[in-house]
């Protein structure tokens, strides 16, 4: 599984499947790999992207930034997206937000991606 260096941290993501870009935010006390089976399955139609958000998963478990983490967590994961999909070279995708992450998803779609200069497709919250 690939690792991408963002802020200082390391950034475990998981991309599977071709075609339009779909982002996946794991519920916030999830991983991406707790999402396997939803990965595979929406990887026949997309190319689909999911990642760990600091402290989770495979990525760097010491967090930093914790002001920016704690004043505002959704708004920190959405920001963090915007950056792994600009350093993947990502400029538009469908974004699917799975738990409380579809409040990352939300804050994704409606502030980060359009202060990063990214085109949200459509939104999915589950």
């Amino acid at each position: 599984m690939p690792t991408i260096t963002l802020g200082e941290q390391d950034i475990h993501y998981i991309e599977r499947g071709e075609g339009a870009v779909l982002l996946i935010f794991p519920d916030n006390a999830h991983a991406a790999q707790g999402y396997a089976a939803e990965i595979e399955h929406f990887a026949t139609r997309f190319h689909v992207l999911s990642f760990d958000p600091a402290g989770t998963g495979q990525s760097t478990r010491v967090v930093k930034y914790h002001d920016e983490r704690e004043h505002d967590l959704w708004n920190y994961q959405a920001d963090w997206a915007c950056h792994l999909l600009m350093a993947l070279g990502i400029e538009a995708c469908y974004v699917l937000g799975a738990g409380f992450a579809a409040w990352s998803a939300l804050h994704f779609a409606g502030k980060q991606a359009r202060l990063h200069r990214l085109t949200v497709r459509g939104v999915v919250l589950v």
